[in-house]
C-alpha cells in the first residue's frame, strides 16, 4: 500500500535484511588492511619455498617483541655482492 510519500510498505523481515546486506556491502568497502614489511632471517632452520610459501599464515615479531599472525603475501629475494636477503611482505589478521 501507499505510504502517502511515494514509498510503499514492505515487511519488517525484507527491510531487515535490505539493511544487514547493505551494512556487509558497505563493510566490505571499507576493508582495513595493514600491510608491513621486514627482512626474514635466513640462517634460521625454516626456508621459503620448503617450510613455509606465498598465502601461508606464520608469526611474526619485531623487534620490540610485538607478535602478531600474518599471511605471506609477497616475497622478495635481493641478490648482491654482500649476500643474499628476502623480504617478505605480510598481511596483517588482527585490526
Amino acid at each position: 500500500s501507499d505510504t502517502g510519500s511515494g514509498g510503499t510498505n514492505i515487511p519488517l523481515a525484507t527491510y531487515n535484511a535490505l539493511l544487514k546486506a547493505r551494512g556487509l556491502r558497505d563493510l566490505k568497502e571499507n576493508n582495513v588492511i595493514k600491510m608491513f614489511d621486514g627482512e626474514a632471517y635466513t640462517k634460521d632452520m625454516y626456508e621459503f619455498g620448503v617450510d613455509f610459501g606465498l598465502g601461508d599464515l606464520v608469526q611474526v615479531a619485531d623487534a620490540y617483541g610485538h607478535e602478531t599472525d600474518a599471511r605471506i603475501v609477497e616475497y622478495v629475494r635481493s641478490y648482491s655482492t654482500s649476500g643474499i636477503a628476502v623480504y617478505p611482505t605480510f598481511q596483517s589478521l588482527s585490526v
